[in-house]
């Protein structure tokens, strides 16, 4: 007997008041041994015993009252004649104060990544009772729903243990779905069930966009990424040099970021060759992904003719500024000696000029003389015109 082994399982209740079957199943009988007998009870209830002579297979009905909500445990003893007990075991049993009720959403295109995250539009809302004693077979259910949206629906029906409803979502955001059951069992006692769960809507990804689609050799470029779509977004980068497209571990860089805020992402890269790269962006956000791919071309920098060509076009530049700025300077130079001999203009033409002479000689036969100061040369009748500071007499002399 050391063998053998008994498996339960149990069928209900749904509420109190309904039945329940927990059925035993036993394997492992030695042979020659046919009268068996099975000792059922719940809990400690002396009054619920029940003998059942089978074989392998026995079940056991029992229904419950509303002194029995909570769990409970129903037994099985396994005995041979006479009453020689072998084995025993044990199965837990719920009974609820109320109609066990499930929500589930799905959206109406199929099936979703996740169970609680849509994108924008329709989804499917599918409410059940849990009803496996089939209590509320002939019963009239009502169901009554808030989609989380300021929108709620009323279904009533016979026999309807389940009841879906279609709904549209047109802004994301996060939404609690709230379901209430009403029944009146084959008891007229009255039941209610509530039941919620929460989704998120998201706003697919759309519109991807990768740029610029050209870049030069072993020099920096930023490249970016631009969408439509909830954040936060990751994105996956793969690069991989030619047009194929064909990604392996050893020749393609795979990268990731992370916006928090927008669908939007930049990847400063360098690319080491010249040609055509394949880059495939996918993006994703908790609604769903979608994937990008494009074509980079690479250019060599520019040959060295050309630099030579810029350089000497810049020598030229460079040139032609420094004779503009000689030619410049030759020219105010000539021009401040001009506006110095026209000091002389400054002097009032002379009435007589024998008379400007005897001055200037007068003057000269002073200045030999050794005078700490020397006297300024006044010439003509107005002291305003003429006049030759001592500090500066031989320059302008000679210059005169």
């Amino acid at each position: 007997w050391e063998d053998l082994n008994i498996a339960m399982s149990n069928l209900g209740p749904t509420v109190y008041g309904a039945n329940s079957m927990t059925r035993a199943i036993t394997t492992n009988i030695p042979s020659g041994y046919d009268n068996l007998f099975y000792i059922w009870h719940v809990n400690d209830d002396i009054f619920s015993f029940r003998i059942d002579r089978a074989y392998n297979e026995t079940n056991f009905i029992y229904q419950w009252d509303n002194d029995d909500i909570g769990i409970n445990k129903v037994h099985v003893c396994l005995f041979v004649k006479p009453f020689i007990l072998i084995k025993c075991n044990s199965t837990m049993v719920f009974v609820n104060d109320h109609i066990p009720v499930n929500v589930q959403v799905q959206h109406t295109s199929g099936l979703w990544l996740k169970t609680d995250i849509f994108p924008l539009g329709t989804v499917n809302i599918t409410c059940n009772i849990i009803d496996p004693s089939a209590f509320f077979a002939n019963s009239t259910v009502t169901y009554r729903w808030t989609s989380g949206d300021k929108h709620g629906y009323l279904n009533t029906s016979i026999n309807a243990t389940s009841w879906t409803v279609q709904h549209e979502y047109i802004t994301t955001g996060h939404y609690s779905i709230k379901i209430n059951a009403s029944a009146t069992g084959p008891n007229s006692a009255n039941y209610f069930g509530i039941a919620s769960t929460n989704i998120t809507i998201y706003e697919p990804i759309t519109g991807l966009i990768v740029e610029p689609n050209k870049a030069i050799e072993n020099r920096p470029i930023n490249l970016t990424v631009s969408c439509n779509g909830t954040a936060p977004v990751y994105f996956e980068w793969f690069i991989t040099r030619g047009d194929s497209c064909q990604f392996d571990d050893q020749n393609t860089t795979r990268i990731t970021t992370l916006n928090e805020d927008l669908c939007f992402s930049v990847l400063q890269y360098t690319f080491n060759y010249s040609g055509i790269y394949c880059v495939n962006v996918t993006a994703m956000n908790l609604g769903g992904g979608h994937l990008l791919k494009s074509l980079l071309h690479i250019n060599a920098p520019a040959s060295p003719a050309i630099t030579a060509t810029v350089a000497a076009a810049i020598i030229v530049v460079v040139i032609s500024l420094l004779l503009i700025y000689i030619m410049y300077t030759q020219s105010t130079t000539r021009k401040q000696r001009i506006e110095v001999a026209n000091f002389d203009y400054l002097f009032p033409p002379p009435q007589d000029e024998r008379t400007t002479f005897r001055k200037f000689t007068d003057w000269l036969t002073k200045r030999n003389q050794n005078y700490t100061d020397r006297q300024p040369l006044i010439l003509g009748n107005d002291s305003n015109y003429g006049s030759i500071g001592g500090g500066q007499l031989d320059n302008n002399v000679y210059e005169l």
